[in-house]
């Protein structure tokens, strides 16, 4: 598994476990699987924090997801933003 695949479950793992969805019941290559859940501000925040420390801490994962892999925690909170406006749960 390269870094991209591999970074790429384990986000989607968390995001999976903060909505208490099972992430081998998702069809991720359907087009809008994000819409299959929602999640609340506190579980959007909590996930947030989550993705953010990992990117920090995993050089592997910066490498995987990111197309500028620095480790800077400006430029980690923008893209984090960037993916959940993307790919993030529906609020409630």
């Amino acid at each position: 598994m390269n870094d991209t695949e591999r970074s790429r479950k384990l986000v989607l793992q968390e995001m999976c476990y903060i909505v208490g969805a099972k992430y081998d019941d998702i069809d991720f290559k359907e087009l809008e699987w994000y819409r299959k859940y929602q999640w609340t501000k506190q579980q959007e925040n909590a996930f947030k924090e989550w993705m953010e420390f990992f990117l920090y801490n995993d050089s592997r994962a910066r490498r995987g997801l990111m197309a500028l892999p620095k480790k800077n925690k400006k430029h980690i909170k923008t893209f984090v933003n960037f993916f959940i406006s993307v790919y993030g749960w529906d609020n409630k």
